[in-house]
């Protein structure tokens, strides 16, 4: 596979990261695409809307898989790894087309301002998807035509997920507790399978000048098998939390920000106990930690954490409907 000539491109960006003055607020405006934003689910799910909040977790984990199915399909360089003039100043991880935390900031707030309804909030959330764009091209990790892409499939995936989820919901509430999970593992190994095709499948490109550990690190399918965890956890999470740990948000201000900061606290927990694991050579052992770790992070804060204020009563059972 030969890849296109991307000269204008780094041009462009070498030229766009002369201006040091922007590195601080570039690096800050990435953050609005980035996993920062899994802060904002369970604040939105504890604090402001439980519907909304799940319908958050899975719009984000679906985008997680459908972007590290695409960079592993593209398997496009990042303009660092191709011009010493380029500076890598931001979080990168993988190829580079499309650019996920541009597809994650085009589904995550133009669905919030969908779902709010409030007036101006539309351009708002333009803005951030723009400026998170802008911040990643340039930061030295992604090429303006990556950005596009996100842009596009994040697009493609909003409208996708707006038109199917009310339909697959009814579809999910005239099923049985059994027939939902069983749906959860079922579109797991589907994911998965998809994923490691398109892996073996992906011809890489010959004329990469990139150092080709680069290459093949970005190669390994292990952002994949975290983001099929995040999308399992979230989705068992949500059978479960349907079944025992049916809340109702409200209560005082303090005690909702006090659940989001133990909810995300012990999330970072679970992340840093997994840093202090000896580090792990073999390939396989390496996906199946990143899927339990995805899995027991979003089940954690999806259906554990809700479930354990319940039981503290710092989260009410909804009331039960009028005969």
């Amino acid at each position: 596979m030969t890849l296109p000539s991307y000269g204008l491109e780094l041009d462009c960006i070498a030229a766009f990261q002369t201006e040091s003055w922007l590195r601080w607020p570039m690096i800050c405006a990435s953050f609005l695409g980035s996993e920062v934003c899994y802060a904002f689910l369970p604040f939105v799910y504890l604090v402001f809307s439980r519907s909304l909040g799940q319908r958050l977790f899975l719009l984000f984990t679906l985008n997680g898989i459908t972007q590290n199915i695409l960079k592993l399909a593209f398997q496009g360089p990042r303009p660092y790894w191709l011009d010493s003039r380029i500076k890598s100043l931001g979080e990168a991880g993988g190829f580079g087309m499309p650019s996920g935390h541009t597809q994650s900031a085009m589904v995550l707030w133009p669905y919030v301002a969908r779902s709010l309804k409030l007036p101006g909030l539309w351009l708002i959330a333009a803005g951030l998807v723009l400026i998170v764009a802008v911040s990643r091209a340039y930061l030295g990790v992604h090429f303006i035509s990556d950005t596009l892409g996100g842009l596009l499939v994040g697009a493609a995936l909003l409208m996708a997920f707006i038109l199917l989820e009310p339909r697959i919901a009814r579809c999910l509430d005239a099923a049985s507790f059994k027939q939902r999970l069983s749906w959860v593992v079922v579109a797991t190994v589907v994911f998965g399978a998809v994923g490691l095709a398109v892996s073996m499948a992906a011809t890489r490109p010959v004329d990469y000048s990139a150092p080709m550990e680069l290459v093949a690190k970005a190669s390994r399918p292990s952002a994949l098998f975290l983001s099929l965890g995040l999308w399992f956890g979230a989705s068992v999470g949500l059978v479960f939390a349907r079944r025992w740990a049916v809340f109702e948000v409200g209560g005082v201000w303090w005690r909702r920000l006090l659940m989001v900061a133990i909810t995300l606290g012990v999330a970072w927990g679970i992340r840093k106990i997994t840093h202090l694991l000896p580090d792990i050579t073999v390939f396989s052992l390496q996906c199946l930690l990143g899927f339990i770790y995805g899995a027991v992070i979003n089940l954690w804060m999806v259906f554990i954490a809700p479930w354990a204020f319940l039981k503290l009563r710092w989260l009410s059972n909804p009331p039960e409907p009028r005969v």
